[in-house]
């Protein structure tokens, strides 16, 4: 019997978090919204490819606890309520693209990530912007977001690095689109993967720069939940380790370079 319990996953043996959801025979996973039903009324053109790729992984973590991939509760919070939610309770975990950094890190912890990208600059075919150097005396268009600032993210990169880069604003991807067709912009900077999104739809005239930032994403899960954490972990990892989740990076079209 010791020798069972020695090789049994750590989640399977823990309890606290872990039995409540068993209990209760149902994960709560803050997710994202449906969103608009095209890309062209998103402002996210990889809204879809990431919102699906997530709520899968959230059906394995299920499959994990429950034995069951499809005892999900999928909740809906506006962007800047996910992570309170977690944090309060509301739900188990958050799967939403929340990035491991140090303000996220206060509130909620979180698992190993299962995504990793950053920033990159999306341009006309043919144009030069390869690093921040390339970005001198230029101007960037970025989209008004409300969970993080990529303009200002790339503006505090440039600086470090004593380049000047003028920064334009838009409410609308398109209108960003728009502002490097007509010259006003020599680039739009956002997270890769958007960018990546919209170009395989059928904008091969546009590429984008190699990423100008390093960030990671993982499952956020409330603080003192060391079980569900544990348990979590051990999805990722076993995925990772199998490969299923580069297959499923695949599936989904998201690239992580």
């Amino acid at each position: 019997m010791a020798l069972l319990l020695s090789v049994m996953p750590m989640s399977v043996l823990a309890g606290g978090k872990l039995e409540e959801i068993r209990a209760r025979d149902v994960l709560r996973v803050s997710v994202k919204n449906e969103g608009a039903v095209t890309r062209t009324e998103h402002n996210d053109p990889a809204h879809f490819q990431k919102r699906n790729f997530e709520i899968e992984l959230a059906g394995h973590i299920a499959k994990r606890i429950l034995g069951d991939e499809k005892k999900l509760d999928l909740q809906v919070f506006k962007r800047r309520y996910r992570l309170a939610a977690v944090a309060e309770g509301k739900v188990d975990i958050g799967i939403s693209m929340f990035r491991v950094d140090e303000e996220n890190r206060a509130l909620v912890d979180f698992s190993m990530p299962y995504y990793s990208g950053g920033l990159a600059v999306l341009q006309k075919s043919g144009a030069p912007i390869r690093t921040l150097a390339d970005l001198d005396g230029e101007t960037i268009v970025a989209m008004e977001e409300k969970s993080h600032d990529p303009g200002g993210e790339l503006q505090s990169l440039a600086v470090a690095q004593g380049v000047k880069v003028n920064i334009e604003h838009v409410s609308r991807f398109d209108d960003g689109i728009g502002m490097i067709e007509s010259g006003q912009a020599a680039g739009m900077v956002a997270m890769h993967a958007n960018l990546d999104a919209f170009i395989a739809a059928g904008r091969s005239d546009f590429r984008r720069s190699p990423l100008l930032s390093h960030e990671e994403y993982a499952v956020a899960v409330r603080k003192g939940d060391d079980d569900l954490l544990a348990a979590v972990n051990e999805t990722i990892g076993e995925l990772r380790g199998s490969g299923e989740l580069a297959a499923m990076l695949t599936k989904y079209r998201l690239t992580e370079q």
